[in-house]
């Protein structure tokens, strides 16, 4: 059983081209509109993961002093093939 409300929010067709930028673009937006909380991203490799964080590091820090304002963790179950 969920301790805490759980809301799904996904893309009603996926961009077979560009699924990370789709992704960081959907959720820049569930954290700029949204109630506070966290948000999960599956990705498939290191290299998308690294991407990610640092891309999302960069949009969510946007005009602040780099005090790392907004925490983005990379969290990972097991060795990631490249």
């Amino acid at each position: 059983a969920r301790q805490f409300p759980v809301t799904v929010h996904f893309a009603r067709r996926t961009a077979m081209l560009d699924y990370l930028n789709e992704a960081l673009k959907k959720a820049v937006k569930i954290h700029r509109k949204l109630p506070g909380g966290g948000i999960l991203i599956f990705l498939t490799g290191r290299r998308e993961i690294d991407w990610m964080v640092n891309k999302l590091d960069q949009e969510l820090n946007k005009g602040r002093k780099r005090t790392r304002a907004r925490v983005v963790a990379k969290i990972r179950d097991g060795p990631l093939n490249e």
